[in-house]
Formats: structure tokens, C-alpha cells, sequence
């Protein structure tokens, strides 16, 4: 089971690195010539409480985080539920034990419909985290009522980016000559972690993940990036409608 975990997640990695690189050529929105970000191609995660075996493999499928520079001292981690299948993430957990870049919590970004705050009701430590080990940091959650505060998965993405997401805005600790380049290697390392607990699948469950592999940062012009994503977005759709029709 592990070892389909690590194999698919490398290939999940693969497959987001070639679509951001070649979304990167062209800008999806007007932006300034000169302005450049510098992110990583969205990644997944995989199932570590193992309650039930189709909604791990959905949010498998359907989970994903981006990374990116949001100020030469902070960077962004955003969360996207790619849908088609129910569920909500309601927890984000951080474990930064090792090479330590995360310093606190700057800021939370939601979108329409979603507001996670770092004052949430529930346990600040990942269910089945000790499964893995895993020793939370810091964290944030969804607010009451916390399923449909959550990041709500997308049946049907038709333009560059799902409808709900968070995005949480870290301040990096001092003492690094690249902050993002410090949290990159972090991440790359295994030495920073992120989990995911997720809730409302069609059964009524509930599991949590882990982050996969994690691919290497590109640096692009303008917004040309939200293309590479969104391509990748819709390649997924249309696999799961495929799986969908032959069901």
C-alpha cells in the first residue's frame, strides 16, 4: 500500500511538473512583464488513516496544495478539492520539526464560501498522525459549521481554478538567504510535512492524508503559472469523467 502511495504520488509529480512547465509559456492573464513568481506545481497526498478505501482514494484523487513565493520572506500554501467526489477539507496541519523555515501564520486567504482561521473548534493534532510520526507544528481549520466551511470539492471545473480554496501565507523564519528556496528544500527533504483531514465523503467518513512527492519550483512571467494549473485541473476532470461513463 505504501509503496503504490510513493509511486503514484511521483507520477502525480511528474505529471503537474510537465503541465505547469508548459503552461508557463503563456500568460493566462494580463500581468506585467517584469513580474515573475517562482512556485511549485501543484501536489497530492495520500491516505495514512486508511478508514475506508474509497474515500482515501478520492481524496487522493482530488487533493492538491500549490506553493509559492507570496513575499521575498513568506510563502503561500493553497488548497484545492478537485472534486467529483464528495468531501470537504476542514483541517491543515504543519509539521516543521527538522530543518524549521515556518515561522507563524501571516495570513488566511478564502475564497467564497470558506473560512478557516488558526482559532478552530476540534484537536489541533492530525488524526492518525501518530500513524506516521507525525508531529503538528501549527495548524488551521474550518470554522463552524465546519463541513461547509471547508474546501468543498468541485464536480465540474471548466476554467483555471476550482471555486473554493485556502490559501495559508507563512512568514519564514530569519536567517536564510532564500526563503522560498529554504522552504522548498524543507518540503523536498521530508523534514516539513503537511497534512489534510478531510470530512463529508458520501458515507459520511472521514480520513486523513499526507503530502506525496514534492517537484521542483519554476520560476514564471507574469500569471502564466494559473494556466499550467488549470490544465492540469482539467486533465483530471475529464480522467474522472471517463472513469465516471465506464462505471
Amino acid at each position: 500500500m505504501v509503496q503504490r502511495f510513493w509511486q503514484k504520488t511521483v507520477l502525480l509529480s511528474s505529471l503537474a511538473l510537465a503541465t505547469g512547465l508548459m503552461g508557463s509559456v503563456v500568460s493566462a492573464a494580463p500581468a506585467q512583464a517584469t513580474s515573475t513568481t517562482r512556485s511549485i506545481p501543484a501536489f497530492g497526498f495520500g491516505c495514512v488513516s486508511n478508514n475506508n478505501a474509497s474515500n482515501c482514494e478520492a481524496g487522493s484523487n482530488q487533493f492538491q496544495v500549490k506553493l509559492t513565493e507570496h513575499s521575498p520572506t513568506q510563502v503561500m500554501f493553497k488548497f484545492f478539492n478537485i472534486g467529483p467526489a464528495a468531501s470537504s477539507i476542514t483541517r491543515i496541519y504543519f509539521e516543521d520539526t527538522g530543518f524549521k523555515t515556518l515561522g507563524s501564520v501571516a495570513q488566511i486567504v478564502n475564497s467564497a464560501g470558506v473560512n478557516f482561521s488558526t482559532n478552530y473548534p476540534g484537536n489541533a493534532n492530525m488524526p492518525a498522525g501518530n500513524t506516521i510520526d507525525f508531529k503538528t507544528t501549527s495548524s488551521v481549520g474550518a470554522t463552524s459549521p465546519v463541513q461547509p466551511k471547508g474546501v468543498n470539492n468541485d464536480p465540474d471545473i471548466t476554467d483555471s481554478s476550482p471555486s473554493e480554496f485556502v490559501g495559508i501565507v507563512f512568514n519564514v523564519l530569519p536567517g536564510f538567504n532564500d526563503s522560498f528556496n529554504a522552504v522548498v528544500t524543507d518540503l523536498q527533504r521530508g523534514t516539513l510535512r503537511v497534512g489534510l483531514h478531510a470530512q463529508g465523503f458520501s458515507n459520511g467518513g472521514s480520513e486523513s492524508f499526507v503530502n506525496g512527492a514534492v517537484p521542483e519550483p519554476i520560476t514564471t512571467v507574469g500569471s502564466g503559472i494559473a494556466l499550467g494549473f488549470g490544465a492540469l485541473l482539467n486533465q483530471k476532470r475529464k480522467a474522472a469523467k471517463r472513469k465516471a461513463a465506464k462505471a
